[in-house]
């Protein structure tokens, strides 16, 4: 899961991949100012078309597959950490080095509304 929080004052989207799956990304820090997203939805169909390989491994303790990194999806490079389409997120970005984050997070709902205020009173 990740930890996603919007920092008013600073006017930053920070994306903190707090899971084990922080082991398999470089970067599991970001701090992206508002002004380079264009916004957040919940959209399950993206989330299950992942742009790699996902691993599963043969361990019961390991349920769900590996799904995280950063890839290139349609020209576009993209960060992905999903393993339940059910709970991600994808966030649009624009000039800045990812084109999206895709990302698990417990509460859908309530990130993308939170970043889309955000985003909002930006404007």
């Amino acid at each position: 899961m990740q930890e996603v929080t919007v920092d008013q004052q600073q006017q930053k989207l920070i994306v903190d991949v707090v899971a084990l799956e922080r082991l398999w990304v470089q970067n599991s820090h970001f701090e992206i100012p508002l002004a380079h997203v264009k916004g957040a939805s919940i959209n399950p169909e993206v989330a299950k078309n992942v742009p790699y390989p996902s691993h599963v491994s043969d361990d019961p303790q390991w349920s769900t597959p590996i799904s995280a990194g950063t890839f290139y999806q349609h020209g576009n490079r993209v960060f992905w950490e999903v393993s339940d389409p059910s709970k991600a997120v994808v966030i649009e970005l624009k000039d800045d080095q990812y084109a999206e984050l895709v990302i698990q997070v417990d509460d859908p709902a309530a990130v993308v509304a939170q970043i889309n205020q955000a985003v909002g009173a930006k404007s």
